[in-house]
């Protein structure tokens, strides 16, 4: 269906962001904050879960669920440009591109991982947005 109606050229060309979400995650928990609006959200990751997800992806997860709630919650309109900020790198180059496997990857977390991502993927498209990433270094992430 997409591609016979076509897609925006605004969603190819860069441009400057127009919604930014930064987010950060620890063994935890997760949360993130949405720079325009102000709103944020936290989710304490239960004692029983803890541990059973590397970093990597739970800070993949929160950016991908920053943007989700965002799409959800219509503070994304068609054709804006996000900017995901954050302070791991794997989790910023995963939102470009997740088809590739860490060398240390347990099948289990590769599946994760890709999970993730295709739903990143259905989201962006639903909302007809353009997603960039931004990296925060060690010094400059400190809460």
């Amino acid at each position: 269906e997409q591609a016979e109606v076509g897609i925006s050229m605004n969603l190819l060309t860069f441009r400057n962001p127009n919604y930014t979400t930064i987010g950060d995650a620890c063994e935890h928990g997760l949360g993130a904050f949405h720079a325009e609006s102000g709103i944020a959200w936290r989710y304490e990751i239960p004692l029983h879960l803890r541990g059973r997800a590397h970093i990597n992806l739970l800070e993949f997860l929160t950016q991908v669920v920053s943007i989700w709630f965002d799409s959800l919650e219509k503070r994304i309109k068609k054709g804006d440009c996000l900017l995901a900020m954050g302070g791991n790198t794997s989790a910023m180059g995963w939102i470009r591109r997740s088809n590739f496997r860490e060398e240390d990857e347990s099948n289990l977390e590769w599946f994760a991982k890709q999970e993730v991502a295709r739903m990143l993927a259905r989201i962006a498209l639903e909302i007809e947005a353009c997603i960039y990433t931004q990296w925060f270094a060690g010094e400059k992430n400190v809460g």
